[in-house]
């Protein structure tokens, strides 16, 4: 994502800010399907529900300097951040129905 902040007063000791950020998140979900949890074989793995969204960010905060170092600051913002609607999977999202004759289908 790409950053603007402006600064309203750079140069004093405790500085406010106002920024925004505009990009792209490429966002995936990975699964792996095992027997149980503590199971060592992998039954399947993959990746699914692979995604690209556009998103943004508004946000404001303050600069204050740490007296120990100059040119150190700490910072402290609140920012609120926007994206079009993605789909992941979700942990419960996948069932194993068994065969009788062995096997099963996910």
């Amino acid at each position: 994502m790409a950053v603007i902040r402006y600064q309203t007063n750079p140069l004093g000791k405790i500085r406010h800010f106002i920024e925004t950020k505009f990009g792209a998140n490429y966002l995936y979900t990975r699964y792996k399907v095992r027997e149980t949890i503590l199971s060592e074989e992998i039954i399947e793995s993959g990746k699914d529900f692979e995604n690209w969204t556009l998103a943004y960010s508004l946000g404001t905060g303050v600069q204050i300097p740490i007296a120990a170092e100059p040119g150190l600051f700490l910072e402290f913002k609140a920012n609120y951040q926007s994206s079009s609607d993605l789909r992941f999977l979700t942990k419960g999202d996948v069932r194993y129905v068994p065969f009788p004759d062995g096997g099963g289908a996910f």
